[in-house]
């Protein structure tokens, strides 16, 4: 059943269009984030109001219209930036929220990049280190994912880097209920991705203690770009038009310290500062 929604002439036919599990909100001077009415005014681009939605934490909570959304269920923040594209390394979970250009070479350059740094690393410790690679060929098969991960751990992988968006829960899943059948010095890891997954990764090992598989989780810095558009916007300097890259530089993209030990992280650090420095070229293209 459709419904009238609030729209604005200026945008010219550009108004907001929510995805799924994105709710509309609106976000007061003092932080508070409340569920917008749709049919009701949430947003003015005219007098510099954006269009902002959330992602929450538990998606099972229908929230009234008009109720403040705590910060504890918010998982991810998202403006509308309409008439414009824009390409981010990774949409991982998001994929579909935002208009995506050449994803075939995104891929490419997320797995390119990610062996370089496997094959750099092996080299470091005189070690051997093969890298599997499967694609699921969407964001939301969890069942898929988790299939995946258990023929990988059987065949004695030791991290997955899972890249899946939601499907990735599946990784996390699967993980969780081999771990729990070994011993803590005998676990299997995940790397996390988009935001920080940490929490995902708690379980009980056999025998009965508390631990964490969660090796580190790769952020996307969504609120340094969405910062960033939207503070040229209002200044009068919306970037129309133009391709913006965010890196490593400015946190564009990051990792949590997670369960690294103090010798890898500080290896991590300088591997990123030689990567901003341009000392280190990062691969864009799968290595033949």
């Amino acid at each position: 059943q459709s419904i009238e929604t609030y729209t604005e002439d200026i945008l010219n036919g550009a108004d907001p269009v929510l995805k799924d599990n994105l709710v509309p909100v609106t976000i007061a001077n003092n932080g508070d984030v409340t569920k917008a009415n749709l049919k009701e005014k949430w947003y003015s681009y005219e007098e510099k109001i954006w269009a902002n939605a959330v992602i929450l934490k538990d998606k099972s909570i229908d929230y009234a219209d008009g109720t403040t959304i705590p910060e504890s269920n918010i998982e991810s923040y998202f403006v509308w930036i309409p008439r414009y594209k824009y390409k981010i390394f990774d949409m991982g979970a998001y994929e579909g929220l935002t208009t995506i250009e050449n994803k075939s070479q995104i891929i490419d350059l997320f797995e390119a990049g990610f062996k370089q740094g496997v094959a750099a690393g092996a080299k470091a410790l005189h070690k051997k280190i093969t890298v599997q690679t499967q694609y699921i060929g969407n964001f939301t098969s969890t069942d898929k994912a988790k299939s995946i991960a258990q023929s990988m751990y059987a065949d004695k992988a030791d991290v997955i880097y899972q890249a899946a968006g939601n499907a990735g829960n599946g990784v996390f899943q699967e993980a969780k209920d081999y771990n729990q059948t070994r011993p803590v010095k005998d676990k299997v890891w995940v790397i996390g991705v988009d935001v920080d997954q940490s929490s995902l990764g708690n379980y009980t090992a056999k025998g009965g203690q508390k631990s964490n598989f969660t090796l580190t989780s790769v952020l996307k810095g969504l609120n340094v770009a969405t910062k960033s558009i939207a503070n040229d916007a209002y200044k009068g300097k919306f970037p129309g038009g133009k391709h913006l890259v965010y890196s490593l530089k400015g946190n564009g993209v990051s990792i949590t310290k997670g369960n690294l030990d103090a010798k890898a992280w500080t290896a991590i650090q300088k591997a990123r500062t030689q990567i901003i420095n341009g000392k280190i070229k990062v691969a864009t293209s799968p290595s033949k």
